[in-house]
């Protein structure tokens, strides 16, 4: 046996993300399947809230590699869910759901998500959750998903990987909002 399930995620003997994402692409289709289903005849901005209230559940997806495929097609997905939410038709630019939605996309979400995550992890009393993080992110940042999500949002946003520990938590959505609009 060569994957586990647990507490709803799939973790591979390989340390692959590949099946966990493959899992959650496959659950996050079903459940916009379901909302657009259940909530067909409201309005495209309450079906757009229910699908980020029923739908939107990414947890721990910033320990996964975010260059996998696998990845891709997740944001994929959710990018026709929205599309189908607001009924427009499949050719629809990708900056034109960022607008619509007043959100960012999935891939900067993630972003956000790892900055907040490694400012909370990097200021922990806890001295060896502390290390484990520096060590990830400066140290062994090649080989560690967390130092390899951190140098994406770096290049993303064109930040350096030290003001990534400076970073206010609460400013985060605002910095992140400003640097993806136009």
């Amino acid at each position: 046996m060569n994957d586990c399930t647990h507490l709803g995620h799939i973790i591979s003997a390989d340390c692959d993300d590949k099946s966990d994402i493959i899992s959650r692409c496959n659950t996050l289709c079903g459940q916009i399947n379901n909302v657009l289903c259940y909530f067909g005849k409201c309005q495209s901005v309450i079906r757009q809230k229910f699908m980020f209230a029923y739908c939107y559940s990414l947890y721990s997806s910033i320990l996964w590699d975010p260059n996998t495929p696998q990845a891709e097609s997740l944001h994929t997905t959710w990018r026709k869910g929205l599309q189908k939410a607001w009924n427009l038709p499949a050719n629809t630019h990708c900056a034109l759901l960022v607008m619509l939605r007043n959100s960012l996309p999935v891939i900067d979400e993630l972003a956000k998500q790892t900055v907040i995550f490694v400012h909370q992890y990097l200021s922990n009393d806890s001295y060896l959750i502390h290390f484990t993080n520096y060590h990830g992110m400066y140290v062994g940042s090649t080989f560690s998903l967390i130092g390899q999500n951190v140098f994406l949002c770096c290049s993303k946003f064109k930040l350096s990987i030290y003001d990534i520990p400076c970073l206010p938590v609460s400013h985060t959505y605002r910095y992140w909002h400003s640097s993806v609009s136009p």
